[in-house]
């Protein structure tokens, strides 16, 4: 219903609604503070709301295609999107400016997610690909190829030693950060259904 809605975990009822968005929302985060929501849709908009007054306080555009993934870096206050136009944007979540846009995969990405130091962004894509890039030079800076299907979830590790991807193939790979040979494979960890 274009709508996010908000829930209490402990009495699991609804406690806000915020309505703004024009088509499906796809990716959904808090800020650390919890102060602002961020989210991105097929709408290809990026909405960043007010979450006690449940305002939209900006909105920022620059995806041709549906967004479908969002990631907060706060050692700095960047803001990371991407989607099926296979780009990934950084932006500056103070002033809404983008700062640069990163180009490499060949197809829809899934996810991104940013080291714990901040200085690294990871990025999945249904190009069976998982890129690290360099946030500080804009750069990529390796591309790890061990898996046969779409990436479709990315992590790093709190040490940033390693970086962990599920994806359709059904499998979640530990991938040495400095290495492209997985460290370990855990096969049938995750199950997800081929699209019919």
């Amino acid at each position: 219903d274009n709508t996010i809605k908000v829930w209490d975990t402990e009495s699991n009822k609804e406690i806000k609604t915020f309505i703004g968005h024009h088509s499906e929302v796809n990716s959904i985060l808090f800020t650390p503070d919890d102060k602002y929501i961020i989210s991105g849709g097929n709408d290809q908009t990026i909405k960043i709301w007010d979450f006690e007054t449940g305002k939209i306080i900006r909105i920022l555009k620059g995806h041709s295609n549906s967004i479908y993934a969002l990631a907060f870096n706060d050692k700095n206050n960047y803001l990371a999107s991407t989607g099926k136009d296979k780009f990934i944007k950084i932006w500056n979540i103070d002033s809404g400016m983008e700062i640069f846009t990163l180009k490499g995969h060949l197809k829809t990405i899934y996810a991104i997610s940013f080291s714990a130091d901040g200085n690294y962004l990871a990025s999945g894509s249904k190009d069976k690909t998982v890129k690290i890039w360099d946030i500080q030079l804009g750069e990529e800076v390796k591309t790890i190829k061990v898996h046969d299907k779409a990436v479709l979830s990315i992590i790093f590790d709190s040490e940033n030693n390693n970086v962990i991807s599920s994806t359709k193939d059904g499998t979640i790979r530990i991938s040495k950060f400095q290495e492209e040979i997985p460290e370990e494979v855990y096969d049938d960890t995750l199950y997800i259904e081929e699209e019919e």
